[in-house]
């Protein structure tokens, strides 16, 4: 690991010789604008329409295969 720290610091010590006299500090490089809508209530899909393509469904929801072995939970 010792040298690829060494190659790190050298690109580190290379971007220090780029002159950046007048050039303003930035967070990013390109504008940015708020892109979010605004958080408005509608209407929720109606459950049959929502589960319609569920290739696995149980009382109203999605049945999945278990992912965690063992008992417990949150």
């Amino acid at each position: 690991m010792a040298h690829e720290l060494s190659v790190i610091v050298g690109y580190v010590d290379q971007l220090r010789s780029v002159p950046t006299d007048g050039v303003p500090p930035t967070a990013h490089p390109l504008t940015i604008h708020n892109v979010f809508r605004e958080d408005e209530p509608a209407d929720s899909l109606d459950p049959e329409v929502a589960l319609g393509n569920a290739p696995g469904r149980r009382s109203g929801f999605f049945c999945v295969p278990r992912v965690l072995d063992g008992e417990g939970g949150a």
